[in-house]
């Protein structure tokens, strides 16, 4: 229950009859609520010096903007008229510059081309050295096989020449003894 010096629902210097629209809450929440007031205001304040500096530096920032597309666009007709002078018309950097590219990557392919050749023949000239050098070496293997079997031959008739040699003296030798 409250009192009666409790409240401080005053309208137009009086205390209403009705009080059931009324909130009742303490000093000190009062206080706090007066305290968050305050804050609020400070908080409010800085906003809008914060917005106020936000704005100033949008300001500046479109001014910089305004100022380096100015710059561009001088940087941009220099460029133009060097061109012009130098080249006599306007090149198109992009596609220079894509262009050189593939240009050394056609440079590359054609060295790799030659290099290819150059392996090719060099490859056709020793395959064809080796199978000279194959022939020549089946020749000189048919040579030395063929005077193999003539040594053989040769060895066979001295042999038969020993042997019909030692019959002969043996014969002879058996003449002088009989």
């Amino acid at each position: 229950p409250l009192k009666l010096h409790q409240v401080e629902h005053i309208v137009f210097g009086e205390i209403p009859n009705d009080l059931s629209g009324t909130l009742v809450f303490s000093n000190h929440s009062l206080g706090r609520l007066q305290e968050r007031i305050i804050q609020l205001h400070e908080e409010n304040s800085k906003q809008q010096k914060l917005n106020k500096e936000c704005r100033e530096r949008r300001k500046q920032l479109i001014r910089e903007k305004r100022e380096m597309a100015k710059t561009i666009s001088k940087m941009e007709e220099t460029v133009h008229q060097l061109m012009i002078s130098k080249f006599g018309r306007v090149i198109d950097l992009e596609a220079l510059q894509t262009l050189s590219v593939n240009t050394t990557l056609e440079e590359l392919k054609i060295k790799k081309l030659r290099k290819e050749l150059t392996n090719a023949k060099e490859m056709k000239m020793w395959e064809e050295k080796i199978a000279q050098v194959r022939w020549e070496l089946m020749m000189k293997t048919k040579e030395h096989t063929k005077k193999l079997h003539q040594m053989n031959d040769l060895c066979i008739e001295k042999k038969k020449l020993d042997s019909r040699l030692n019959t002969l003296q043996n014969q002879q030798g058996n003449a002088f003894q009989g």
